[in-house]
């Protein structure tokens, strides 16, 4: 499978991850052209779901976007003019344990150090992200166990930060567990089929 830039009525190729043959997925794109989405990396066996977030650009090319910390997966679901992009750090490819990033500056965050230390809710799937850096997505509440939407909106010193999150991250990143109709839902919409599932 390819991923395509359909530019002025010519499909143009975004490439792969070193000859990475399956899951070349474009998610989102921006008005630089910028494009986001995710792709398996090279040596993955008969195509298995196996991803890692990329942004494309026509001056870089197909370039990673890594997971957080120890995680192995990533996708990458939005993107703005800034270049700041946002998704979702799993584990693994069964997307049963996965937290929402922000990748800004060459740098992914878990986006769960960035919001109030006092929450309750665990945001897992960051979907889009605005010109003023507010961000939508989805979260468990840890009080009541329900799935929610979110709304992050960046403050500095109590004020709008005009589209940008701190550099400073709190280090309680939180990694949790997936409600299973989240995971089975979101497994869906990809096609993805787990082996022994």
């Amino acid at each position: 499978m390819h991923a395509v830039l359909w530019d002025n009525g010519t499909p143009m190729s975004l490439g792969n991850f070193d000859g990475g043959v399956a899951w070349n997925t474009p998610t989102a794109i921006n008005n630089r052209s910028q494009i986001v989405g995710f792709a398996n990396l090279a040596g993955t066996q008969n195509g298995a779901f196996n991803p890692v977030a990329f942004l494309w650009s026509k001056q870089h090319h197909i370039q990673k976007i890594p997971p957080v910390g120890e995680d192995a997966n990533s996708l990458a679901w939005g993107i703005n003019e800034h270049e700041q992009v946002v998704g979702d750090s799993c584990v693994d490819n069964t997307l049963s344990n996965c937290r929402a990033f922000l990748w800004q500056n060459g740098l992914v965050t878990d986006l769960n150090t960035l919001i109030q230390s006092d929450s309750s809710l665990q945001l897992f799937l960051a979907n889009d992200i605005n010109d003023y850096g507010e961000i939508v997505g989805f979260a468990v509440d840890a009080n009541t166990g329900a799935i929610v939407a979110f709304l992050a909106v960046p403050v500095l010193n109590g004020a709008s930060a005009a589209g940008r999150f701190s550099d400073q991250a709190d280090s309680n990143s939180r990694n949790f567990t997936v409600p299973e109709s989240v995971r089975q839902q979101l497994l869906r919409r990809l096609g993805v089929v787990i082996p022994g599932r």
